[in-house]
């Protein structure tokens, strides 16, 4: 509340009816009370647990009237003291999301990494993408590495028919974990775009992770346990210029796993969706950012968004992997009025993809 309250004074003395012509002497004043919740919501970022300290041994021992007396206190006693009874057992990643995960986009980049980490989790893969030859070098390099087996279907995503097809190669298998990562984006200006080109976007986009979370998600509830991972992106949380009705695409898979998170999380089949932002994959650079974003540093490596994606399964409808993308995240959501955070993606991407 502190910090939204001062962002927006700060907002109405930068551009409102009345603003201010000594806007740094303003912004000076009021520094103090931005630090103080940042530190805040930085702690948080950075630790699971930023307000609870760590249990010590002289916390365990009872008081006793001569101080400096020894106390005797046995391993069990104490472990005692500091563990919850009858904890459930905990289920590995196997036990739950396999045998088997299906990537979707698994050729390259992000899916390709999302295959190796599964992979060295212990789950047999079916790898699904456009690019055949991509697919096979892959599929072929992790089941001699970590002696999985994998299946790899080389599909085209934006058919039509491509759900239904994926969904026959996989009947004889136990899916666990299906990962949507493919996307298509069509960048620039959005009537400098063709039409198929946006249609596009909803058929890889949309249709197809739709039907593929329909019909392999029905398994997964008959045997009470799977996990459904799909990826949106940080530009689905407001109007996005320049990637306009991908970002709309995007908003989609947001909102279609949260829901089916709350439908089906007490029903032993764990929903995720990874708002991640900019990545440094080779579809990232194909797109031709401009030369300072590419070397500003701020992309994520596939690396880092996966084990943020994977390591969020079951705990909550959401992860945003980093913590400079998560408070970005925030600020534009919460704090920021929808007009400035439209208006501030479109100077970013502005300056990304145009000259």
């Amino acid at each position: 509340m502190l910090l939204t309250n001062v962002l927006i004074i700060l907002y109405e003395e930068a551009y409102g009816l009345h603003a201010t012509p000594n806007f740094t002497v303003v912004f000076l004043a009021n520094l103090p009370w931005l630090v103080f919740p940042l530190v805040i919501l930085l702690r948080m970022g950075l630790d699971e647990r930023p307000f609870i300290h760590p249990v010590r041994q002289s916390d365990l021992q009872p008081s006793h009237s001569n101080p400096s007396a020894p106390v005797e206190v046995s391993q069990e006693a104490t472990l005692s003291k500091v563990r919850r009874p009858n904890l459930p057992v905990q289920k590995s990643f196997a036990d739950h999301y396999g045998p088997w995960a299906l990537v979707a986009g698994a050729s390259a980049g992000l899916g390709a990494e999302f295959a190796e980490q599964l992979a060295a989790r212990g789950l047999n893969l079916v790898l699904v993408a456009r690019r055949a030859g991509l697919l096979k070098t892959l599929a072929e390099g992790l089941s001699a590495k970590y002696g999985i087996v994998v299946r790899d279907i080389p599909q085209d995503l934006a058919e039509s028919q491509a759900a239904e097809r994926i969904a026959q190669a996989t009947r004889d298998i136990e899916v666990g974990l299906l990962v949507y990562n493919a996307a298509f984006s069509a960048i620039g200006s959005f009537f400098q775009r063709s039409l198929d080109d946006h249609l596009l976007e909803l058929s890889t986009n949309c249709r197809t992770p739709l039907a593929l979370v329909h019909t392999l998600g029905q398994r997964m509830l008959a045997r009470g346990r799977g996990g459904i991972l799909l990826m949106s992106s940080l530009s689905a949380r407001q109007g996005s210029p320049y990637i306009a009705n991908y970002a709309a695409t995007k908003a989609y898979n947001w909102i279609l796993a949260e829901g089916l998170w709350e439908e089906l999380r007490r029903q032993g089949v764990d929903v995720l969706v990874c708002c991640a932002g900019a990545i440094s994959t080779p579809n990232y650079d194909a797109s031709a950012p401009s030369r300072s974003s590419r070397l500003s540093g701020a992309a994520s490596t596939p690396q880092t968004v996966v084990a943020s994606a994977l390591a969020g399964l079951g705990k909550g409808p959401e992860v945003v992997p980093g913590f400079g993308y998560r408070l970005s995240a925030f600020a534009m959501q919460h704090l920021l009025p929808r007009e400035l955070a439209v208006r501030i993606m479109g100077n970013v991407l502005r300056g990304m993809y145009t000259a």
